[in-house]
């Protein structure tokens, strides 16, 4: 007896969604950095999209299932456009449910504030552990 397939390829359907890795966009304009915060993700076990720009970020939160968004404070140009993508998805995809700001710059934490995020403050020597803790604490409670 064939187990239950989805289409005719013959694959499993898909686990239900709590069983699936939380979904959390990563936007920042420096590749290193984008790259980096993609690896470390993946290893905690999430799934990962990335993002160089603000257009970019929207364009992948309508069209996917995002559970986090981690955002540079400050993206190309130098102006605070993590901060507005931030608060772009807290007021247009309240599905959302973590927003954190990198930044070490101090203005992170008034910025995170204003759009309801939590500031990772990147001048901490534990800030890469801190970000998945608060990730894992925060979509693990939901």
């Amino acid at each position: 007896m064939m187990g239950l397939t989805n289409g005719s390829n013959g694959s499993r359907p898909p686990p239900p969604a709590s069983e699936r890795p939380r979904t959390v966009l990563v936007v920042e304009d420096r590749p290193r950095a984008l790259d980096a915060l993609r690896l470390l993700l993946s290893a905690h076990g999430f799934h990962v999209l990335t993002a160089a720009d603000v257009g970019t970020g929207l364009v992948l939160l309508d069209e996917w299932g995002v559970d986090a968004i981690v955002a540079d404070l400050r993206l190309g140009d130098g102006k605070p456009d993590g901060a507005v993508l931030l608060d772009s998805a807290r007021l247009w995809h309240p599905g959302v449910r973590t927003r954190l700001l990198l930044t070490a710059d101090p203005l992170g934490a008034e910025l995170a504030a204003d759009t309801d995020s939590v500031w990772i403050d990147r001048s901490e020597p534990d800030w890469s552990e801190r970000m998945v803790s608060v990730l894992r604490e925060a979509l693990d409670a939901t």
